[in-house]
């Protein structure tokens, strides 16, 4: 093999695994975390080793906060959101820390959604990330408080600001983040929710793949949902390949496959899940092909 063939090869080898690597795009705090995330780095998921634009987790109990491990590839098109399929938590903040946990900016109320959801928008001024590199993105509940070592808040309380709850509030210290305090009404416990982010994916990191074809995989949100009896997910595929649909419960238990086998490509495969047998609450569809994993977060209600 000459010196062009051996270097077509790995351009090819290269492309490949960057498919893999950058085709699983959402987190799944329980099911991929395989447990709730924590409030301080040492408990933190790390998210950094992967693609991802979408989290899924659960605020399940009063007071939880869950930190992630991000990696920001494109500061100027960085943004994150509950606001887009948000789950169903119904008040949820959003909070962005960098490498050394000093703030950068947090949200409490999106200033367009009237059901509470937060948005980090994309840098504005002086607020927002400045560089590509590692963050920590925080997910809470309402009336969660950022505290340094002294116990100061790390950023600009909305109510100096009277009844603007819906502005981005930035650093009010540039000390670094060591706990958290919930005020109020507990913070509405127990919800998922589902973040939403841009400048984190694969558009920016695989530059091999500047004129990649679209997606070679669908797979739809389950319908109906919440459900009583069973919901159907369907996936399509332009590649023939193995699909295994699992479910988990809230706290990761695996309570079976709905799904194994091969899928052809073109049209749906309905992938159904009886759930008439399942207790009322939270369960995870995590579906899984060849070159993809994606998971899809289910209710069940009695």
């Amino acid at each position: 093999m000459n010196a062009a063939s051996r270097l077509s090869v790995l351009i090819a080898l290269f492309v490949s695994i960057s498919s893999l690597a950058s085709a699983q795009t959402t987190w799944n705090e329980l099911v991929d975390g395989g447990r709730d995330a924590g409030a301080l780095p040492d408990s933190a998921h790390d998210l950094t080793g992967s693609n991802y634009s979408t989290i899924f987790g659960e605020l399940s109990f009063s007071g939880d906060v869950d930190l992630y491990k991000i990696r920001i590839v494109s500061a100027d098109s960085f943004a994150a959101t509950t606001r887009r399929s948000p789950g169903s938590h119904p008040d949820t903040e959003l909070w962005l820390f960098d490498a050394n946990l000093l703030p950068v900016y947090y949200n409490d109320d999106e200033q367009s959604d009237a059901s509470d959801h937060a948005l980090l928008p994309r840098p504005n001024g002086t607020l927002g990330p400045t560089a590509p590199g590692t963050y920590y993105l925080a997910v809470t509940m309402y009336e969660t408080i950022a505290l340094d070592a002294s116990g100061a808040e790390l950023f600009e309380n909305p109510r100096d600001f009277g009844p603007d709850w819906t502005r981005v509030n930035g650093p009010a210290t540039s000390t670094p983040l060591a706990s958290w305090r919930l005020l109020g009404n507990n913070g509405n416990p127990s919800g998922t929710y589902r973040v939403t982010l841009t400048g984190t994916g694969d558009e920016f990191i695989n530059l091999s793949r500047a004129n990649e074809q679209p997606e070679d995989f669908s797979v739809s949100a389950a319908y109906p949902n919440p459900l009583a009896t069973s919901t159907t997910v369907n996936v399509t595929v332009d590649v023939p390949q193995h699909i295994t649909a699992r479910l988990y419960n809230l706290i990761g238990q695996d309570v079976g496959v709905v799904f194994s086998g091969q899928v052809a490509p073109g049209g749906d495969r309905q992938i159904r899940v009886d759930a008439s047998d399942l207790p009322a609450g939270s369960y995870f569809l995590r579906i899984q092909g060849d070159n993809f994993v994606v998971t899809r977060p289910l209710k069940v209600v009695r």
